[in-house]
């Protein structure tokens, strides 16, 4: 059972991203997948403040992970495997430390970089841009008057594991879809 979903703005993502943090366990593994710009980021920060957690929530992508402590107890921990050149980089970093933990969550971009490496995956989440070619086809002094422009992503979540599955039911459900 695959779930897309056709986000058009921001908000559709921060909708979709709570709705996503409904249906977790406290213990589930997800990657990203998606170009430079997809909305990996966006769409994992939106996660992370969906669970209660304030302040600053940064890209992990020159220090590798960071972590999050939730209100309700849950550790979250963002990767960005982006700058990894080769994947053992993923055991010289201590990284498959990091799912013997409970109540955790792993939230991975850039995946392929170390797939071979990473424990059991629950969903892969791919994430493409529908209208890029606006961004492409405009210049930079076009773009800077258009900040609030958000093209569209596609989203999809493939679930992997049972409790993959079971999650999207569950977001199916929310999402009465």
């Amino acid at each position: 059972m695959i779930l897309s979903i056709k986000l058009e703005n921001l908000i559709q993502t921060n909708t979709f991203a709570t709705n996503i943090a409904k249906v977790l366990p406290h213990k589930i593994t997800i990657v990203f997948n998606g170009d430079l710009g997809a909305g990996k980021t966006t769409l994992i920060k939106n996660i992370i403040q969906s669970y209660g957690v304030s302040g600053n929530i940064k890209s992990p992508t020159y220090t590798l992970v960071e972590t999050y402590h939730t209100p309700i107890s849950i550790i979250i921990h963002h990767f960005d495997l982006y700058r990894f050149h080769d994947e053992n980089e993923w055991l010289d970093a201590g990284f498959d430390e990091y799912f013997t933990q409970t109540n955790t969550i792993c939230l991975i971009e850039w995946p392929i970089r170390a797939m071979r490496l990473i424990p059991e995956i629950d969903w892969v989440v791919d994430i493409h841009i529908l209208n890029s070619e606006n961004l492409i086809n405009n210049t930079n002094q076009e773009q800077e008057r258009h900040m609030d422009y958000h093209p569209s992503r596609m989203v999809t979540i493939t679930p992997h594991t049972p409790i993959g599955h079971e999650c999207i039911r569950k977001l199916k459900s929310i999402m009465k879809c």
